[in-house]
């Protein structure tokens, strides 16, 4: 299971207005020959008050962790055979093992380990399922990115047990990857860029192309898939190089730049989630405006099944509206939360 998902502290950007209608050429529209209809085939219901406002989640054999605002802390561990509270983390504060600025919920490097992004501090801070530092609220180790002035990175994925792929405000490139040994940085892959775009602020240009990210240790790859558009990209690591694989997608952010930057009204919303495993790559995909549907624009029930190569598998259509998604090891089944009527877990066979 190799799942990085991340909720964005950005989302006054929905808000914003405004249009640039330019052609992107070097992308190729996401086509299925495919299409599968998936049925719920069993559902997890959760006790009263153990989730408020439940937004990603892993899965390691029972242990749901999940990322829940519940008063100070951001994480709830949950036994999904008791269906009882294991563990609230990741309390938000300035005090000694606490969160200044949350910024996701991500899948670790080891077995049952997962990982928490401090924005604010440019930090990752490692837990692991079988500590008893669970019990305690403590992470096990912390690592700090040492990152230059302006820098910012949003979300994450592991490329090895030391380096991290992600995606944020960069200046020398779209993707970044750190190794935590040597502190080095290295960055590149452009924003996708018209004649009038190149001169756009780089602050600017990670925001509107903020996106979820995954990443596969075997093969050193990652995929990106954006919040604002359909633009899904494949990259690679290798030999301290960042490489494109491959661009999917017709849809970008478009906006206006007019002494200020601004996205149009009517646009339409992207990915809502993104989680893979060794084999393939799973998308929960809007595809409609907030006009239309408001504050449920970002509950979908669209799946894109890619393998790592950018090739189309199929379509997955689900009867659910779901918030977001992930895969057991052997990518068998899919897990998806699903808000209505109360916040559930329900899974699918692949």
């Amino acid at each position: 299971m190799k799942i990085f998902q991340i909720l964005f502290l950005f989302v006054f950007l929905s808000s914003l207005l405004g249009c640039i209608k330019t052609k992107i050429d070097r992308n190729s529209t996401i086509e299925y020959s495919k299409t599968q209809n998936l049925s719920v085939v069993d559902t997890l219901k959760f006790a009263d008050n153990i989730l408020m406002d439940p937004q990603t989640f892993l899965i390691f054999d029972s242990l749901l962790v999940v990322n829940d605002k519940y008063g100070e802390f951001n994480i709830s561990v949950i036994n999904m055979n008791s269906n009882e509270l294991v563990a609230r983390l990741a309390k938000t504060g300035r005090g000694p093992k606490e969160i200044v600025q949350f910024g996701g919920l991500f899948e670790g490097p080891g077995q049952r380990e997962f990982c928490i992004l401090d924005i604010k501090n440019s930090s990752i801070l490692f837990y692991n399922l079988d500590s008893i530092n669970i019990k305690k609220n403590e992470w096990i180790k912390r690592k700090d990115l040492k990152l230059g002035n302006g820098q910012t990175i949003f979300a994450f994925g592991f490329i090895s047990d030391s380096s991290v792929v992600g995606t944020g405000i960069n200046q020398n490139g779209r993707y970044m990857v750190y190794n935590f040994i040597n502190e080095t940085l290295i960055e590149g892959i452009d924003y996708p860029n018209s004649e009038k775009e190149r001169d756009i602020n780089h602050m600017f240009k990670g925001l509107a192309y903020q996106s979820y990210i995954c990443s596969n240790i075997r093969n050193k790859k990652f995929v990106s898939a954006t919040l604002h558009g359909d633009l899904i990209e494949i990259g690679h690591y290798k030999t301290g190089k960042l490489s494109t694989v491959k661009n999917l997608g017709s849809y970008r952010t478009k906006y206006i730049i007019n002494g200020e930057y601004r996205f149009e009204p009517g646009r339409k919303a992207g990915f809502c989630s993104l989680t893979s495993g060794n084999k393939f790559i799973y998308a929960l995909y809007s595809g409609h405006t907030f006009e239309e549907y408001g504050m449920e624009v970002r509950l979908c029930n669209t799946i894109f099944m890619l393998d790592w190569d950018g090739n189309s598998v199929k379509k997955i259509i689900t009867k659910e509206k779901i918030k977001s998604i992930t895969v057991d090891d052997n990518e068998k089944m899919l897990y998806a939360l699903i808000l209505a009527p109360n916040p559930m877990i329900v899974r699918y066979l692949l």
